[in-house]
């Protein structure tokens, strides 16, 4: 199937994007909205985001809503200059593709806006078999961030679950990416660090060199920092709100 945009049309209130062609993107809208599905596995569902497993047809696709950025005022403000995160999530996806790598299919992308705002949007691409990466594929996993990084980007939030395993290889899921422009060689060192905290495995597989290098040690330490903070927060969070 053609991964190419098959252009930009209205249905249901909706502003949408697609790669399969007008009246298919339509019908599996339609299905969704409808309940015409059936929902095989529910991901998420909370506060910040949906996603779940569907069963359209004939089609298993993923179906993701970003609440959160939907609620926040100030995302909220920034969507009259620029993409909904639906629309930006299917154009990574079609990215990830063109660059290369194995990422799920995006199928349909959609935003509701009112008074320049938007309001809702969603995203659905195909379903990725494959297993969550475990200790034995630490190895392809670094291999492939690695060629991301030569690429010059930056995939954010790399842990173990946001990589899938299948005789195809390595696939990325849940991502957004990130064009390295300002300090690119410490910003890639901070998201490998972050990967060997929360998969020590991937560790042993990093060349040498970046290892033994000054910067990754200081990368090391900071995300390390990073974490205490962000665990301090929580914490004043939680007496605020006993409160």
């Amino acid at each position: 199937m053609s991964q190419e945009t098959q252009g930009s049309f209205n249905h249901r209130g909706y502003r949408l994007r697609s790669t399969i062609d007008e009246s298919a993107a339509k019908q599996l809208l339609d299905d969704i909205i409808d309940n015409s599905c059936t929902i095989k596995k529910v991901f998420r569902d909370s506060r910040s985001t949906y996603a779940a497993h569907l069963q359209v047809g004939d089609q298993n696709v993923v179906h993701k809503i970003p609440r959160a950025r939907l609620k926040r005022t100030w995302e909220k403000l920034i969507t009259i200059i620029r993409d909904s995160e639906s629309i930006r999530t299917f154009n990574n996806l079609q990215l990830m593709n063109q660059l290369g790598f194995n990422a799920p299919i995006p199928l349909l992308a959609g935003y509701q806006r009112r008074k320049g705002f938007v309001t809702d949007s969603f995203c659905c691409y195909r379903f990725a078999e494959g297993k969550e990466a475990g200790p034995d594929d630490a190895q392809a996993v670094v291999t492939e961030l690695l060629r991301l990084h030569e690429k010059g980007y930056l995939r954010t939030d790399a842990k173990a679950a946001n990589f899938l395993v299948s005789d195809n290889g390595v696939t990325f899921i849940d991502f957004r990416l990130k064009k390295t422009c300002l300090f690119p060689k410490f910003k890639k060192e901070m998201e490998l660090a972050r990967l060997a905290r929360v998969y020590p495995e991937s560790l042993t597989h990093l060349p040498e060199k970046i290892r033994a290098s000054g910067s990754f040690k200081l990368a090391t330490w900071l995300e390390r920092k990073n974490i205490g903070l962000k665990a301090a927060r929580r914490r004043i969070k939680r007496v605020f709100k006993l409160k």
